[in-house]
């Protein structure tokens, strides 16, 4: 009797490829993006210095931002007690970046008014009296007299 003949029927061994590694992308990093700070300077001047009760009191206000953008400029009159007697401010006011923005006003004294050192006090504040920006409580004096 014949025997049958043998055949190779090893399992095949399997090989090891390389699974492809996704290629890694950065992770944009977040950045801390800075406020635009507005820095404000005011100034003012009188003329004349000393005014008489009844007369008519000049006033020139200069504000400057560092940036363009829009405000409520304020400027009030406080008598030798301390208390206001006048206002007038100027709402949503445009500024241009590094330019002095000029406002004038008169004030006419009342003559029953308190004599002494009067001063000019300047604000400003974002539009429709919203956040305080910036307060100079002594931009200007002047004397009121008989």
């Amino acid at each position: 009797m014949a025997t049958p003949a043998r055949t190779n029927t090893a399992t095949p061994t399997p090989t090891k490829t390389a699974t492809p590694t996704p290629a890694r992308t950065a992770t944009p990093t977040p950045t801390a993006t800075t406020p635009v700070t507005t820095n404000w300077t005011t100034s003012a001047s009188v003329s004349p210095s000393t005014v008489r009760l009844g007369g008519t009191e000049r006033i020139t206000v200069t504000a400057r931002a560092n940036i363009s953008t829009r405000a409520l400029l304020d400027v009030e009159v406080y008598d030798s007690a301390g208390r206001k007697v006048h206002q007038q401010f100027f709402d949503n006011r445009s500024f241009s970046a590094n330019t002095n923005s000029t406002v004038t006003l008169s004030w006419r004294v009342p003559s029953n008014a308190r004599t002494g050192t009067y001063t000019v006090k300047i604000g400003i504040f974002s539009p429709g009296w919203g956040q305080l920006y910036h307060w100079n409580d002594r931009a200007a004096t002047f004397q009121v007299t008989r």
